[in-house]
């Protein structure tokens, strides 16, 4: 018998050998008891302006489950490695080496900046009062019907239709919370009907 060592990128799939060197066989059998296990935690990232996301893997004293949280900018470095989807399909994954929190204090600013200047100042009173409305109309968090944290959502996004910024029927309710998860998946500029119906079917607490 020979033993195989095969890193896995998961618990979820376990990925085997596709043929074995010496006598050419392709059933293997994963012997626990002569495995190495490793704490890791997996990290969903991306870009504030795209839906694009990629898994990033941390082990052992990179880890921590309170230091990393949706909106937070942090730094990465590591290997790209791939894992097998299905036949003929491989998706990408960070081996992470390096990770490092940056200061939001020096994009936050910058940020605000470009969107106002850009797009026009969203503390006008014109802006605040659509708010208001749309927090008042509709009482609770259309996701997870939370009545705290309410946030005024654009369904069509802020930045690509202007002439719709102010208008009550694109607006609707989210708390904080499921506002941020939102724009973690979509991006902030990403903003449309068919992303949030989309959505609220996967993350809406029944």
């Amino acid at each position: 018998m020979r033993l195989f060592e095969v890193e896995q990128p998961s618990d979820n799939t376990i990925i085997e050998p596709s043929l074995c060197s010496e006598c050419g066989g392709r059933k293997f059998r994963l012997l626990r008891e002569e495995s190495k296990y490793v704490d890791t935690q997996e990290l969903i990232v991306g870009s504030r302006h795209t839906s694009r996301k990629i898994k990033v893997i941390l082990e052992d004293d990179l880890i921590s489950w309170d230091d990393y949280n949706i909106g937070q900018f942090i730094r990465f470095t590591g290997t790209l490695k791939t894992y097998p989807r299905k036949k003929g399909n491989y998706n990408f994954y960070l081996y992470c080496n390096h990770i490092e929190r940056l200061s939001e204090e020096l994009f936050i600013e910058d940020d605000i900046e470009e969107v106002e200047k850009e797009y026009g100042d969203r503390t006008s009173l014109e802006y605040q009062a659509w708010k208001s409305e749309v927090i008042s109309r509709d009482k609770v968090c259309k996701c997870c019907g939370s009545e705290k944290h309410p946030v005024a959502h654009h369904v069509f996004s802020y930045e690509n239709y202007p002439n719709l910024r102010v208008d009550p029927h694109n607006g609707i309710r989210l708390c904080k919370w499921c506002h941020g998860k939102y724009h973690s998946h979509y991006g902030i500029t990403n903003a449309n009907p068919k992303t949030f119906i989309e959505f609220i079917k996967i993350f809406r607490t029944k």
